[in-house]
């Protein structure tokens, strides 16, 4: 569509009003799609098959639909679509880089990988109805440039198939031309919590790693290199923190997202992963039972992840298993130091150690294989720490370069001496960006940037322009969306979680 035919006449996305915009009228004389049709919500259904062609498509005159055979329905606005309008309005910055990829598309600019050329990166997201937004804001972003597109696939688990389609049709409304094809929806196979129940913390671990076995199921020619384990609050470092015209220039073939999987490859070269020591005394927090510094929590948190890479390492005396004991003592916290990437090949003989005597052969793939496993939170430490265990990495402790973290990684709350820019990180979070932004930290590597930006919702999404205003649109379509289905786990107050 060009952007005239993709918006509507009040400047909503045709698609809004077509995924859930209109309901039967309930003018009193019953459904006229014929005598197996008797009540309003079957109506309702049937006029959702139908509408959105000849609709007039104002806020408030009705419209009249016809379902092909002749009969008609009378339709009418339901409330919440004037609410989106209202907000889709108020979001001018939004608008304009909406219609822009409307154009882009229009032209023909739409985003695809190169025959034969299989992106060797592929980004595994964990998603859940409340955070819908944080990666329709990636999905946009990614798809609207083209050497991010050539360079990283993206796939998005679910809990549960309703999810996946509760997202498509949020997709359908606010980002149109974004098709789902180009991204890969994985269902997750194992029981999980819905709504705001259970350990969310877990529930994204298992997420995460089950994106990582959807890519080891795949065949060895179109399987990525590398996936990455991440959470959906991301966006794009350049669409978000440059100019409009530093962000071409990246999108253009040969641009810095092309560089993604020799960066990696070399850090992988390196054989090391960059750590730094978490203060004792610099953040403390209350729990139950009393206060909890830095230093106590994440010597808990690497303690879980090494004892279910290896649970005899007491006793175990290699010199892999001394460096990983090392950081516990140490507490060097390697989580999210750099962008979370697994070799996936690697990642097999990971799951072939934690699921022994069983096999993927004999459970039918890697995913099913994956049931078998229970994975701790702040998965990432397990990959790494089986890498220095088994695959002859270690830990490289950068304290004197970032200074001591105060509560897990340096990247998330960073001094204001620390030197990120030496670090080069292939991502950081929003936190640390507002910084550079604000002069508190150096100005980062020019040469190798980070390319994602991580917890883009943090300091009131200050540098993710409209992100807030495109929360609360998502929240207003998902909760109407839910509500046509049935589902009431989720709230006005859980889905803002």
């Amino acid at each position: 569509r060009t952007p005239e035919e993709s918006l509507d006449s009040d400047g909503l996305p045709r698609t809004c009003t077509v995924v859930f915009g209109y309901t039967a009228s309930d003018a009193g004389s019953g459904c006229p799609f014929g005598a197996d049709v008797a009540s309003a919500s079957e109506c309702d259904t049937a006029a959702h098959r139908v509408a959105g062609k000849e609709a007039n498509m104002s806020s408030t005159d009705p419209c009249t639909v016809d379902d092909g055979s002749g009969a008609k329905l009378v339709c009418r606005k339901t409330a919440a679509v004037p609410l989106l309008q209202n907000q889709w309005n108020d979001m001018r910055g939004r608008r304009q880089l909406m219609e822009a990829r409307f154009a882009a598309w229009a032209r023909g600019d739409s985003p695809s990988v190169a025959p034969g050329r299989p992106q060797r990166v592929a980004a595994g997201v964990a998603v859940h109805p409340p955070k819908f937004y944080g990666v329709g804001r990636l999905l946009a972003e990614w798809a609207s440039c083209p050497s991010a597109v050539q360079a990283m696939s993206i796939f998005l688990v679910f809990s549960e198939q309703s999810d996946l389609e509760l997202f498509k049709k949020a997709q359908e409304c606010l980002n149109p031309n974004v098709p789902h094809s180009l991204w890969t929806g994985v269902v997750s196979n194992k029981q999980l919590a819905r709504g705001d129940g259970g350990n969310k913390q877990g529930i994204a671990a298992w997420k995460k790693w089950h994106s990582i076995a959807a890519m080891m199921d795949m065949d060895e020619e179109v399987a990525p290199e590398y996936g990455l384990m991440l959470d959906a609050e991301v966006v794009l470092y350049h669409k978000n923190a440059r100019p409009a015209e530093a962000a071409e220039a990246v999108c253009t073939e040969g641009g810095l997202w092309s560089r993604l999987v020799e960066r990696i490859r070399t850090m992988e070269a390196s054989k090391a992963f960059p750590a730094a020591r978490v203060s004792p005394t610099l953040t403390s927090y209350p729990f139950g039972n009393g206060v909890m510094n830095g230093k106590i929590y994440d010597t808990t948190l690497i303690g879980e992840n090494a004892r279910f890479v290896s649970p005899q390492l007491s006793s175990c005396k290699t010199e892999g298993c001394q460096r990983v004991k090392d950081q516990i003592q140490d507490c060097l916290f390697s989580w999210w130091t750099d962008l979370p990437w697994v070799n996936v090949k690697t990642a097999r003989r990971l799951f072939s150690h934690l699921a022994k005597p069983h096999t993927a052969e004999e459970d039918g793939g890697w995913r099913a294989l994956s049931k078998r496993i229970h994975f701790p939170r702040f998965e990432y430490m397990s990959y790494q720490q089986y890498c220095v265990i088994h695959e002859g990495f270690r830990f490289n402790d950068v304290t004197n370069i970032t200074g001591e973290a105060k509560w897990g990684s340096y990247l998330e709350d960073p001094q204001s001496f620390a030197r990120l820019d030496l670090m080069k990180p292939m991502w950081i979070s929003m936190e640390a960006l507002d910084r550079v932004q604000k002069g508190v930290l150096k100005p980062l590597n020019e040469d190798e940037p980070p390319l994602l930006i991580f917890h883009a919702d943090h300091e009131g999404c200050r540098i993710a322009p409209a992100l807030s205003e495109e929360k609360a649109l998502w929240e207003t379509l998902l909760l109407e969306l839910l509500k046509s289905q049935g589902r009431s786990e989720f709230n006005k107050d859980n889905m803002k979680l």
